[in-house]
């Protein structure tokens, strides 16, 4: 399988029961770890909103759209690598904006940081990004200091690292991203292709709400008139959570 060279978390996780059951039985138990994952995940995620306030928790639970529940239910690293990183969102903004964070909320980033580093090769990418712009929003240098100071906070580091540095040699020796990502390299930057491109976005956002089936397989979307509900509801969720802050600058 093209996916062989993934890191070994995941599969070693949900493929455990179909070395002892038959393969309809051992499928639907892989299945039902992966869920569990997953579920657990989304709980750190909820559990994290919801100490910011019920605007918060709007905009996890739109976070988990159809296209993820989907992608949630198959033995595939995509899911606990999406609902990782809305839970490793949630869970650093809360951190980093409180006074004295609680140690689950502490454990909640190592694990969803760590799931996500190890779930796919673009995972330690991932939780570079997330942990830079997280640190460029809401980090503020005394209660870094504050928390850099704390025991638990420096296990949590630790182990995180840890994984995170196994999981980026493996990509790296292995070879993950050419062994996986492979796509045609275009001839050069010709207005056909700036107009594939652009003809392709529409319908590139819609799958990443309502695609509920495997490109090239079984064609099943979500209805045309819930995914444009769906997306007005995240943009009226963006526009509330900038306002607040550009208001009080005076802007």
């Amino acid at each position: 399988t093209y996916v062989g060279t993934y890191q070994p978390l995941y599969y070693g996780l949900v493929g455990l029961p179909t070395r002892f059951l038959p393969p309809d039985r051992g499928l639907y138990a892989a299945r039902l770890i992966s869920v569990a994952i997953v579920a657990a995940l989304a709980a750190s995620a909820l559990a994290s909103a919801r100490s910011m306030g019920a605007t918060t928790v709007a905009a996890t639970l739109a976070s988990f759209t159809p296209a993820v529940v989907f992608v949630a239910s198959t033995v595939n690293p995509q899911g606990p690598e999406l609902v990782a990183s809305v839970t490793l969102w949630a869970s650093g903004l809360l951190v980093l904006g409180s006074e004295s964070p609680r140690r689950r909320e502490l454990v909640r980033i190592g694990v969803s940081a760590t799931v996500l580093a190890a779930a796919r090769p673009t995972g330690p990418v991932l939780v570079v990004i997330i942990a830079v712009v997280l640190l460029l929003v809401a980090g503020d240098r005394t209660r870094l200091k504050a928390l850099a100071r704390r025991r638990s906070a420096k296990v949590v580091l630790a182990a995180t690292t840890t994984v995170w540095l196994a999981s980026l040699a493996h990509v790296v020796v292995n070879r993950s991203l050419s062994a996986v990502m492979r796509s045609p390299q275009p001839g050069g930057l010709s207005r056909a292709l700036w107009d594939q491109v652009a003809g392709s976005i529409p319908d590139l956002t819609a799958d990443q709400v309502g695609l509920l089936s495997w490109h090239g397989m079984i064609a099943l979307d979500l209805i045309r008139p819930l995914i444009i509900l769906w997306l007005a509801m995240i943009a009226v969720l963006v526009v509330a959570a900038l306002w607040p802050g550009t208001a009080s600058d005076g802007r």
